[in-house]
């Protein structure tokens, strides 16, 4: 079994290096050393960013970060920006110094603001690290950086409900504990909603549910119990219902999960994505193998995958793409989750990239697809392709 840490993340984060042509400064910035070109449908040149950029499509562009610290180090300041479609302009919103993490996965729009949870400090010694919820408005083009927490960890989890955020975030104190956060963007307040002893009670997502709001919970004892909770506005709890029995026997399909305890093991792993789709389709994937969406209606597994496969960061629409494979590139496979059913969407690659690298959705429909031209990190030359509905 594999097991993925924050620190194979890091790790991933300093081998990511693409090439490509020297370029004019963006704005607010001096330019940067490699470049990924970004293509329309048909093909023609529409602009370039960073290289290094871990990009995810936003409304009217590309929203994306520089997280590149200097070998042995694992912080250093991170740089935000946004390259707009309409005007072909690459901006810097802000930069967030010390940074050691961002949980690229967990970027989630609301009200034209892009929001996204980073940690400053590095988790690998013994201070206590900043959880900090990083506000980024290509319309004013500003960054604006809130503390969620003084006792961080790495993995963390971000939902828009109604008009506010949740966040959920592992609080790394003594006894160690759960907590959900409500961010409200009109008066830039943070509270706290909810807490559980880390003891007991292990939260793995968060994610809307109509005007309240879900989580998936691990509860612990002689057998690790898995629930989802409902919570209505105010954050009373509503209801809790048992996913053991279907979620288990989902995980157990995945390639390369044995048996039970593989499964038992599988579904204790930190999740990358948790929605609810249509209200009653869970779509799940962690840190380990496991991706799947499952209907909790009928108990059908819709789809089961291993992680070759992954589902795309965004809003609306959940896509579910497979992962670059350097033996069969001929044709990059995306399926996009719709009314219970998975539908093919246009993936063609340019000439010259074959290799379907990553996938994520605007709220506007607008898809940013990122392909390679080698499966070597080091030698691979990337470009981006901007696609509307």
């Amino acid at each position: 079994m594999k097991r993925t840490t924050a620190l194979l993340l890091a790790v991933l984060l300093l081998c990511l290096s693409f090439a490509a042509c020297k370029r004019a400064a963006p704005e607010g910035d001096t330019p940067p050393e490699k470049t990924a070109a970004i293509l329309d449908r048909d093909g023609t040149r529409l602009g370039e960013i960073d290289a290094r950029a871990w990009a995810t499509a936003a409304d009217d562009g590309i929203f994306y970060s520089v997280f590149s610290p200097k070998e042995g180090e694992f912080t250093s300041t991170a740089v935000y920006r946004f390259w707009r479609a309409s005007d072909g302009r690459d901006v810097k919103l802000g930069a967030l110094e010390e940074q050691s993490y961002e949980a690229v996965y967990a970027r989630t729009a609301l009200s034209g603001v892009l929001y996204t949870l980073a940690l400053v400090g590095s988790p690998f010694d013994d201070s206590p690290d900043r959880l900090m919820l990083l506000a980024c408005d290509p319309g004013k083009e500003t960054l604006k950086t809130f503390t969620l927490s003084k006792h961080g960890f790495p993995y963390a989890a971000l939902a828009a409900v109604g008009e506010r955020l949740l966040i959920m975030s592992h609080e790394m104190t003594t006894p160690a504990r759960d907590a959900v956060y409500a961010f409200d963007p009109g008066t830039e307040e943070v509270k706290e909603l909810l807490s559980f002893d880390a003891a007991e009670d292990s939260l793995r997502g968060v994610c809307a549910d109509g005007d309240g709001f879900r989580l998936l919970r691990l509860h612990l004892g002689e057998e690790t119990g898995i629930f989802l909770d409902r919570f209505d506005a105010d954050a009373n709890k509503v209801s809790e219902t048992p996913l053991g029995d279907l979620l288990l026997p989902a995980i157990e399909e995945v390639n390369g999960v044995e048996n039970r305890a593989d499964a038992l093991n599988e579904a204790g792993m930190h999740l990358s994505r948790f929605a609810l789709e249509d209200g009653n389709i869970l779509v799940y994937e962690n840190f380990g193998l496991t991706r799947l969406l499952l209907d909790l209606t009928t108990g059908k597994t819709l789809a089961v995958r291993d992680d070759l496969w992954a589902f795309a960061p965004g809003d609306k629409t959940t896509l579910f793409r497979m992962d670059f494979d350097p033996d069969d590139a001929a044709s990059p496979e995306i399926l996009a989750l719709e009314h219970g059913a998975l539908r093919p969407v246009y993936a063609e690659a340019p000439e010259g990239y074959p290799l379907l690298k990553a996938v994520s959705r605007a709220p506007s429909g607008l898809c940013l697809l990122r392909f390679s031209n080698s499966a070597q990190a080091f030698d691979s030359e990337d470009c981006f392709r901007l696609l509307t509905d």
